[in-house]
């Protein structure tokens, strides 16, 4: 019994136990880098808090997964560490019954100022607005590719 009641504790303990702070150093400048972690069971995230003397300077989602319905949503981040700074790096998507199902990606380049915040200097992204596989969209290739034949420059109209 005694066993047990040791093997509980030491599970409840694992589950409540804080995020991993890990110390960076960004243009001499010391940030602390949290991973915070939920499941609300409709959603599971994943979070990057980046914090600079105590004070938040950034957030950045790492895994956001989402359940609506019939439809599922996710997106994925990452990051680069540079000397004078950091790169940002996301994915999202959807599938399912959505009516709208966009894809895209971003990259975000952010510098350390000399108060230790981080600046965004310069931002990417795109966005797909169309499903794949609808008939109506067939003709989306050709906007980078030329048509040869006259099917093919119908499906562009």
């Amino acid at each position: 019994m005694r066993q047990i009641i040791c093997l509980i504790v030491i599970l409840l303990s694992a589950m409540t136990l804080p995020a991993q702070v890990i110390e960076k150093t960004i243009s001499g400048k010391k940030y602390n880098f949290e991973i915070d972690s939920s499941n609300s069971g409709d959603e599971v995230t994943k979070t990057l808090q980046i914090a600079h003397n105590g004070k938040q300077v950034l957030t950045h989602i790492l895994l956001l997964k989402g359940f609506d319905h019939n439809s599922v949503g996710l997106e994925l981040g990452d990051y680069e560490i540079k000397p004078d700074g950091i790169i940002l790096y996301s994915y999202w998507n959807r599938a399912g019954d959505a009516p709208v199902s966009p894809y895209g990606v971003r990259k975000q380049h952010y510098r350390a100022d000399s108060a230790g915040v981080l600046q965004l200097v310069k931002g990417e992204i795109y966005i797909e607005t169309t499903r794949q596989g609808w008939p109506e969209n067939k003709g989306i290739e050709y906007l980078f590719k030329t048509p040869v034949n006259a099917e093919q420059k119908k499906l562009l109209t």
